[in-house]
């Protein structure tokens, strides 16, 4: 990460200079505790981000399709994509298009999340987030068709009866949930993991979660259980990447539940649109 903030983030001193900047750029690496979590901030006062220059890679790879117009945040995200590289030639530093993919995939072995903002011609921040307890989550237990899943409880928000909540339709045919004047993407796991469900959709419930930078996801689940601790196990080691998985546990009774990566979730939605 910090390669990456050399290579691409700081400009070069005349650069620097024609923006009023300080020539020599400066990157800062710090941590800090936040409730049951580590936080690690690299920061630069680089350019930011060139939006229009990644989006246009993505969609010259074929990661993102020519009809889908994501979102900044989704946009920033498109960086941790692996062999996704926006440098023009390969150097000492960086440029190879491997890096920022091991990174995302190696914090969420161990239950964490990386989130990035950018400021253009401003800089840019990556924070890792990653549990202080690394073996242990506190989870809500939920029901997906005749599954269960995990929801990590530090990212739930709320949780409504579907009876109860307000969606709307969107043009393009998606599904949102209208929270106190907000619009919330909705996924419904179920359909999300391709399972089958007999649940009258009435009784069905939204669990409303916040993703890093404050936004965001309506996650429609059949039932919801209760909460518990769990023991996280590495899904990737012992099997393969499931985008939208963090990995798995092993409950009380023997069953085994897999994590929800409710941030991976969000940002897949436009690799998913693209397919």
């Amino acid at each position: 990460m910090i390669r990456n903030s050399a290579d691409h983030g700081i400009e070069t001193p005349d650069k620097r200079l024609g923006r009023g900047k300080q020539e020599t750029g400066t990157i800062r690496l710090s941590a800090e505790q936040a409730g049951g979590n580590i936080l690690i901030i690299v920061e630069d006062d680089g350019g930011g981000i060139n939006r229009e220059k990644v989006l246009q890679l993505a969609r010259d790879k074929g990661v993102v399709a020519p009809d889908v117009n994501p979102t900044d945040e989704q946009i920033d995200q498109l960086i941790f994509a692996p062999g996704f590289s926006t440098a023009e030639a390969l150097s000492d530093i960086s440029g190879r298009g491997v890096g920022m993919d091991v990174v995302l995939s190696n914090i969420k072995k161990i239950g964490g999340s990386v989130h990035v903002r950018s400021w253009t011609g401003k800089g840019c921040r990556m924070t890792l987030r990653l549990p202080l307890t690394l073996a242990v989550l506190d989870v809500m237990l939920v029901k997906v068709g005749e599954s269960p899943y995990v929801v990590p409880l530090s990212s739930i928000v709320e949780t409504i009866q579907c009876s109860r909540a307000s969606f709307e339709r969107v043009p393009s045919g998606g599904q949102v949930l209208q929270v106190r004047g907000e619009y919330v993407q909705v996924i419904d796991l179920a359909r999300r993991f391709e399972m089958q469900t007999e649940t009258d959709p009435e009784n069905r419930f939204v669990v409303l979660c916040e993703a890093e930078g404050s936004a965001k996801v309506a996650l429609i689940v059949d039932d919801i259980i209760g909460q518990q601790q769990v023991v996280i196990k590495s899904l990737e080691e012992n099997f393969e990447r499931v985008d939208g998985i963090a990995g798995g546990t092993i409950l009380g009774d023997g069953n085994v539940a897999l994590i929800v990566d409710v941030q991976g979730l969000k940002t897949t939605i436009v690799h998913k649109n693209a397919a």
